[in-house]
């Protein structure tokens, strides 16, 4: 990855990450997300704005270092992973999540202040 161009955004993002194995109901024949993740996804939004990607490209890949402060040691790292990513593709951080080829994962616990510092590497050929 020497020749490549290299961006980094760095950013934290508030709330409780909700784990993905718990984001979805089914209600009949319909499945439908639950209000805890929509109102992540949500507030995600409103706090990432101006961190998007200004030139997304087909050609571009991403390592993703998270640091994800819990509520509680109750909670699972990795289910909040997919969540997360999910949400940096919704709002135009990375193009697709499954352009990301590498994942930084740390678990910390803070009972007040539940929140996620994301960073985002993008290598451009």
């Amino acid at each position: 990855m020497s020749n490549l161009e290299v961006q980094i955004r760095e950013f934290e993002v508030k709330g409780q990450v909700p784990a993905k194995a718990n984001n979805y109901r089914l209600a009949g024949k319909y499945l439908y997300k639950v209000k805890a993740v929509l109102e992540y996804e949500k507030a995600f939004a409103w706090q990432v704005i101006g961190h998007e990607s200004k030139d997304i490209f087909d050609h571009a890949s991403y390592d993703i270092e998270l640091d994800v402060y819990f509520r509680s040691k109750r909670s699972d790292l990795d289910n909040g992973a997919k969540t997360i990513l999910d949400c940096l593709q919704k709002n135009g951080i990375i193009k697709n999540d499954n352009m990301v080829y590498r994942i930084i994962m740390n678990k910390y616990i803070d009972k007040k202040d539940p929140r996620c510092i994301i960073k985002v590497k993008t290598y451009y050929k």
